[in-house]
């Protein structure tokens, strides 16, 4: 408590605490963590402009695929199908019809926006960096003509997922369920983009890419959207 007092009679602290106070302490995090994001982002866009990473994603490509496997190709080719645009979009559309179904109408607008922000925000990128995607062996499925960074799997996938687990953290009580959503849809995120790896359509940056960009797309909305709500609630 000492502390907190001492830093509130400094100004650059006071105006941080004035803003947590009006904005809230969620929205001012989700917006922070958004902007760590996009600077990760930044710093790892620049890096792949120098070619900074070359070395790693061959590396890192090559010990992945060095445990494959028919079990792992089935295993993997089923992650790769639940995480890319068809498969999100599906899940995408019953998961708003259970929240249309339930009256979360803010959920299913959410949800909407962050998953249809998140996939028109891949594309862009895509068409800005123009990476070639890896050939460093032949894939079991088919390569996509797209382009390679970020992959849309992982960003799409972080983002539907993400969101989830933020939903499931605000209405699950018990702390063991709590945590069993969590470590689910984090494991899922995970498998996604390892996939994308691990069948050689993607390199590690690529995935990276796409979590640091649909994270910055996820943390940008929630902030956003709590920031409205405080607003629309202190106005009335």
């Amino acid at each position: 408590m000492f502390i907190i007092k001492f830093l509130r009679k400094l100004p650059w602290f006071e105006t941080l605490f004035n803003l947590i106070k009006h904005l809230g302490l969620y929205a001012v995090s989700a917006l922070a963590g958004a902007l760590i994001f996009l600077w990760c982002f930044g710093e790892l866009t620049e890096n792949l402009l120098e070619n900074e990473f070359t070395n790693l994603d061959s590396d890192f490509g090559n010990w992945v695929h060095s445990f494959a496997n028919p079990l792992l190709d089935t295993i993997f080719t089923l992650f790769t199908s639940l995480g890319n645009a068809l498969g999100i979009v599906i899940l995408t559309l019953v998961t708003v019809g259970i929240f249309v179904w339930r009256k979360y109408y803010f959920y299913s607008w959410l949800l909407l926006l962050t998953v249809g922000g998140g996939l028109i925000l891949n594309q862009a990128m895509k068409f800005l960096f123009r990476r070639p995607r890896p050939q460093m062996w032949t894939s079991v499925i088919e390569r996509p003509d797209s382009f390679s960074f970020p992959s849309g799997h992982a960003t799409v996938a972080f983002c539907y997922f993400g969101l989830l687990l933020w939903i499931g953290l605000k209405y699950f009580k018990r702390t063991t369920l709590r945590l069993a959503w969590a470590l689910l849809m984090l494991i899922l995120i995970f498998m996604i983009g390892l996939s994308r790896i691990y069948l050689g359509v993607h390199y590690l940056t690529d995935v990276i890419g796409g979590y640091l960009s649909g994270g910055f797309w996820l943390l940008a909305l929630l902030g956003s959207t709590s920031i409205y709500r405080q607003v629309r609630r202190n106005g009335k």
